[in-house]
């Protein structure tokens, strides 16, 4: 080690030397000082992590592109082999990106029930881990936001943490091939779908704001939050890696990421709220924690945010203030704040209509009684012979449909020029999309519906998308546009078919009435399943809200194998509460194929 120091020194002090003498730009305009001092600033952030004193930090930017964080991921070493052998497991692969300041992860099989987990291996010598890890087992319960630690051993001069695999950044519906599991952290989802919609951003917050709560209830702090340590499980977003938890009596310890530390130190809980100020001003604008001043110094006018936006850049100023007397008073109180912008479009929409029926209810129960009698009286006497019968069945006519309008419409990033193009509109004459295409979903209504915006995912789920957290209501609405509509906004969000598990099609259910929070509605009426593997390979499968039908440039007819597809209509149908619906799914085919 002391030998590799010495040549590292002796190399820095050369390429110092170089610095000095500035030679000129290259061809592309860069100068090799540039160079060298990207490369310095690089060294110094490998050096960085690797310090047990701190944890590694986040990246100095996030591209602005999902795509481009995706294009060099790292593959595991299915041939690397384990410092030790785990009780009852089978260590398979190292994670990729799983190696940390304090351990390394590995994906390990139980032998005898062949089911996989996530095992973190740290080395028995850092004390601070197992300390943290002692203060969860013994103070903390568990918790939705918060990562759970199964199981906890020793062998040799390592300890072990089995915990259950997060979610999977793959578009993988399963854990087929552990080789290709990469876990869902807060960062790589906003490397993948990219800065994410204010209401959005504060449901997610809110989230990570109830893990801490429950956290600083018991009097302990978490020291370590960050995109990387926040993790997707179970529909919900949980806060991970334990490494850095104090007691809050005796706030002392090693260790902490620069960036996501307030300017008094680490350990309290104002100093966890400030880093999750941080997280949420990368969930808004997609900025590294080094633009904190800038987000502060510049006019909400000039990041172009609407008012939800700025109402989210005021909560996220007030928790990462440089006093720690000005921001919330505790992790509660910001829960709270965030959750009322989340749900802040069902608050501030049309109030629903007023019900003055029901100060006639007495007159309308009488007039019940008179048709009751009207209908029973005739029978009581011989029927006579009708004069004509050809009067037009009424019951026979349908409801009008609600939906006026419904599209998905496609677009495609040209890496050449840098630019997204707009493809069209999803149909049978542009059937099929790539796995890292991008779409929008509009819709126009012809009075203001209730509405849940599904999408179908490569998994088997169907997840909401519109309102964005599964616990919120929908609000009132004529139209429909997700995640933006870009011919009113060029720079608005576009939603990209490989986030999380990967997405093929989308089904819209609309109610005259009220919706509860989808997460109520599957609970009462069950959740709706399809399978990817019976969607045709040439052609979209739409329901217009009266028939079903299969669209292809070929002209064929719907494959046999298309009926397991229909299952969330037939699902959607069955629902009395539902007044429209609309269905596509369409097939979405790797890069090389299409």
């Amino acid at each position: 080690r002391a030998a590799e120091d010495e040549r590292a020194w002796k190399a820095e002090e050369m390429l110092r030397a170089v610095i000095e003498q500035s030679p000129p730009p290259d061809a592309e305009g860069v100068s090799t000082r540039r160079r060298i001092e990207r490369y310095l600033d690089a060294l110094e952030r490998e050096e960085s992590a690797s310090s047990p004193s701190e944890s590694p930090s986040e990246p100095e930017t996030l591209p602005d592109d999902p795509r481009a964080a995706a294009s060099t991921p790292q593959t595991p070493d299915s041939d690397a082999v384990p410092p030790i052998q785990v009780p009852g497991h089978e260590l398979l692969c190292p994670v990729p990106d799983g190696r940390g300041g304090f351990g390394q992860v590995w994906i390990a099989r139980h032998s005898l029930l062949k089911h996989d987990r996530a095992c973190k291996l740290i080395e028995r010598g850092k004390a601070i881990e197992l300390e943290g890890l002692r203060l969860l087992k013994q103070r903390i319960s568990s918790h939705p936001n918060l990562f759970p630690i199964e199981e906890v051993g020793e062998v040799g001069a390592w300890l072990y943490c089995l915990m259950p695999l997060a979610e999977s950044a793959s578009t993988s519906p399963g854990l087929l091939d552990p080789s290709g599991y990469r876990p869902l952290t807060l960062g790589a989802f906003l490397k993948r779908e990219g800065k994410r919609a204010p209401c959005e951003a504060a449901a997610i917050g809110a989230e990570l704001a109830e893990g801490l709560r429950h956290l600083h209830t018991q009097d302990v702090t978490h020291g370590d939050i960050k995109p990387a340590n926040i993790l997707r499980l179970g529909e919900r977003w949980a806060l991970a890696d334990y490494g850095l938890l104090r007691d809050g009596s005796s706030p002392r310890g090693e260790g902490h990421t620069p960036g996501y530390t307030p300017p008094e130190g680490p350990g309290s809980e104002q100093a966890d709220q400030y880093a999750l100020g941080v997280v949420l001003m990368a969930l808004l604008m997609k900025w590294p924690p080094k633009k904190l001043s800038e987000f502060r110094e510049i006019a909400t006018e000039q990041l172009k945010l609407d008012e939800a936006g700025a109402q989210l850049r005021e909560i996220i100023l007030r928790a990462t203030a440089k006093d720690p007397r000005d921001r919330f008073d505790s992790a509660a109180e910001l829960a709270e704040a965030l959750r009322a912008l989340a749900h802040e479009p069902a608050q501030t929409a049309e109030p629903p209509l007023k019900q003055p029926w029901k100060r006639w209810a007495p007159a309308i129960a009488a007039l019940a009684v008179l048709a009751l009698l009207f209908m029973i009286v005739p029978n009581l006497f011989p029927k006579s012979e009708p004069i004509a019968a050809d009067a037009p069945d009424a019951a026979a006519a349908p409801s009008p449909l609600r939906i006026e309008s419904f599209e998905v419409q496609h677009y495609r990033y040209d890496p050449i020029a840098d630019l997204i193009h707009r493809v069209g509109p999803i149909s049978a004459d542009n059937p099929a999309a790539r796995a890292d295409d991008d779409v929008t979903i509009h819709a126009r209504f012809t009075t203001p519906v209730h509405f849940y915006l599904l999408s179908l995912d490569a998994d088997g789920r169907v997840r909401p998308r519109v309102p964005a957290s599964p616990t919120e209501a929908p609000a009132p609405a004529d139209s429909l546009d997700y995640p933006s509509d870009p011919a009113a906004d060029p720079e608005g969000y576009l939603f990209n078919l490989s986030a999380g598990p990967g997405a093929q099609g989308f089904m819209l259910l609309v109610s005259d009435d009220p919706l509860p929070p989808w997460s109520d509605w599957i609970a009462t009426r069950g959740e709706p399943t399809w399978s990817r593997e019976t969607l045709p390979a040439s052609g979209v499968i739409l329901f217009d809200g009266v028939e079903t039908r299969y669209a292809s440039a070929m002209r064929d007819p719907m494959p046999r194998r298309g009926a397991i597809v229909l299952d969330p209509i037939d699902w959607a149908k069955s629902q009395s509460e539902l007044v429209d619906i609309r269905f596509i799914a369409f097939p979405v085919l790797p890069n090389e194929r299409n």
